[in-house]
């Protein structure tokens, strides 16, 4: 495990399916996750998102400058977690993501768990699948 105490891209990974469009009816019900990669004068950086399905607000963020770098999508839980601590939310959550390798290791899934957060993921190649994401 790295120093972070997350595991590496060759770990184990796990499979789940897509839920988003069955059960939208809520503020934090449904959690969106991506992440996209950019240059700022010839800086790299990977920003990942969290929002809200429901009111399509950022409700959690992570940036890291250095490819590849977990940190930036426990950053962002971190934040989802304490607005949803913050909302006294106890109903169930649902978090889409795409098929991102950290999405599905079994570090962030065993943290997921361990908050009772479903995961709900993407088709491989569907970006319609997680269509707010890309607006």
């Amino acid at each position: 495990m790295s120093k972070n105490n997350m595991e590496t891209p060759d770990e184990k990974h796990e499979k789940f399916n897509n839920l988003v469009w069955k059960c939208l009816s809520r503020s934090y019900k449904v959690i969106v996750s991506d992440m996209t990669a950019f240059k700022v004068k010839e800086i790299y950086y990977e920003l990942t998102l969290y929002f809200d399905a429901w009111n399509k607000e950022i409700i959690g963020y992570g940036i890291v400058s250095r490819k590849g770098d977990t940190k930036s999508y426990y950053d962002g839980l971190k934040q989802v977690l304490s607005k949803i601590k913050e909302e006294q939310n106890q109903q169930p959550i649902i978090l889409h993501k795409d098929q991102c390798v950290v999405y599905s290791s079994t570090s962030y899934n065993n943290l997921l768990n361990e908050l009772n957060i479903q995961r709900s993921i993407s088709r491989a190649r569907t970006p319609t699948d997680i269509q707010l994401m890309n607006h």
